[in-house]
Protein backbone atom coordinates (compact mmCIF):
# COMPACT_ATOMS: atom_id res chain seq x y z
CA UNK A 1 0.00 0.00 0.00
CA UNK A 2 2.86 2.37 0.75
CA UNK A 3 4.30 1.99 -2.72
CA UNK A 4 0.92 2.53 -4.38
CA UNK A 5 0.51 5.68 -2.31
CA UNK A 6 4.01 6.80 -3.23
CA UNK A 7 3.25 6.31 -6.93
CA UNK A 8 0.08 8.39 -6.67
CA UNK A 9 1.95 11.10 -4.78
CA UNK A 10 4.75 11.08 -7.38
CA UNK A 11 2.24 11.37 -10.22
CA UNK A 12 0.40 14.20 -8.46
CA UNK A 13 3.61 16.09 -7.70
CA UNK A 14 5.24 15.40 -11.05
CA UNK A 15 8.23 13.87 -9.28
CA UNK A 16 10.09 11.30 -11.34
CA UNK A 17 12.67 10.53 -8.66
CA UNK A 18 10.17 8.45 -6.67
CA UNK A 19 9.23 6.14 -9.57
CA UNK A 20 11.81 3.35 -9.08
CA UNK A 21 10.86 2.89 -5.40
CA UNK A 22 7.14 3.32 -6.08
CA UNK A 23 7.17 0.57 -8.71
CA UNK A 24 9.00 -1.99 -6.52
CA UNK A 25 6.19 -4.38 -5.77
CA UNK A 26 6.90 -7.01 -3.13
CA UNK A 27 3.33 -8.21 -2.86
CA UNK A 28 2.60 -10.03 -6.12
CA UNK A 29 5.32 -9.46 -8.73
CA UNK A 30 7.97 -11.73 -7.14
CA UNK A 31 5.57 -14.68 -7.39
CA UNK A 32 5.10 -14.09 -11.12
CA UNK A 33 8.82 -13.91 -12.00
CA UNK A 34 8.89 -17.41 -13.44
CA UNK A 35 12.31 -18.51 -14.66
CA UNK A 36 12.66 -17.95 -18.37
CA UNK A 37 9.84 -15.43 -18.68
CA UNK A 38 12.07 -12.34 -18.60
CA UNK A 39 9.95 -10.47 -16.06
CA UNK A 40 12.73 -10.40 -13.45
CA UNK A 41 15.14 -8.73 -15.89
CA UNK A 42 12.48 -6.26 -17.04
CA UNK A 43 11.61 -5.20 -13.49
CA UNK A 44 15.30 -4.64 -12.70
CA UNK A 45 16.00 -2.83 -15.99
CA UNK A 46 17.67 0.59 -15.66
CA UNK A 47 18.37 2.93 -18.60
CA UNK A 48 18.48 6.66 -19.23
CA UNK A 49 14.94 8.03 -19.39
CA UNK A 50 13.38 4.84 -18.01
CA UNK A 51 11.40 5.54 -14.84
CA UNK A 52 10.56 1.92 -14.16
CA UNK A 53 8.51 -1.10 -15.18
CA UNK A 54 5.67 -2.93 -13.47
CA UNK A 55 3.47 -5.93 -14.10
CA UNK A 56 -0.01 -4.71 -14.97
CA UNK A 57 -2.45 -6.46 -12.67
CA UNK A 58 -2.07 -10.22 -12.98
CA UNK A 59 -0.41 -9.76 -16.37
CA UNK A 60 0.38 -10.41 -19.14
CA UNK A 61 0.93 -6.69 -19.75
CA UNK A 62 3.98 -4.76 -18.57
CA UNK A 63 3.75 -1.04 -17.88
CA UNK A 64 6.84 0.89 -18.93
CA UNK A 65 7.12 4.41 -17.51
CA UNK A 66 9.58 6.67 -19.27
CA UNK A 67 10.39 10.31 -19.76
CA UNK A 68 9.16 12.02 -22.90
CA UNK A 69 11.70 11.54 -25.69
CA UNK A 70 12.93 8.16 -24.42
CA UNK A 71 10.40 5.91 -26.16
CA UNK A 72 13.24 3.61 -27.23
CA UNK A 73 13.36 2.10 -23.73
CA UNK A 74 10.35 0.03 -24.83
CA UNK A 75 12.69 -1.63 -27.33
CA UNK A 76 14.83 -2.84 -24.41
CA UNK A 77 11.79 -4.55 -22.88
CA UNK A 78 10.89 -6.16 -26.21
CA UNK A 79 14.50 -7.39 -26.57
CA UNK A 80 14.36 -9.08 -23.16
CA UNK A 81 11.12 -10.83 -24.10
CA UNK A 82 12.67 -11.88 -27.41
CA UNK A 83 15.73 -13.33 -25.63
CA UNK A 84 13.32 -15.51 -23.64
CA UNK A 85 11.43 -16.65 -26.74
CA UNK A 86 8.37 -14.43 -26.30
CA UNK A 87 6.73 -12.17 -28.84
CA UNK A 88 5.51 -8.76 -27.69
CA UNK A 89 3.91 -5.62 -29.00
CA UNK A 90 3.82 -2.06 -27.76
CA UNK A 91 0.88 0.23 -27.19
CA UNK A 92 1.86 3.75 -26.19
CA UNK A 93 -0.24 6.20 -24.19
CA UNK A 94 0.94 9.74 -23.49
CA UNK A 95 -0.05 11.58 -20.35
CA UNK A 96 -1.59 15.00 -20.62
CA UNK A 97 0.70 17.92 -19.86
CA UNK A 98 -1.64 19.16 -17.12
CA UNK A 99 -1.92 15.75 -15.48
CA UNK A 100 -5.11 14.31 -14.15
CA UNK A 101 -8.04 16.49 -13.19
CA UNK A 102 -10.87 15.75 -10.80
CA UNK A 103 -14.05 17.64 -11.50
CA UNK A 104 -17.26 17.75 -9.56
CA UNK A 105 -20.45 16.56 -11.18
CA UNK A 106 -23.28 19.13 -10.98
CA UNK A 107 -26.07 18.01 -8.67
Amino acid sequence: MQRASLLIAALAAGSISAFPAALEDRFHQPYREAPGAGLHEILKLRAPGLLGCALSGAGPSILVFFERGYETVCDLVRQIFQLHGHESETSSRASRSNGFEVTEEPE
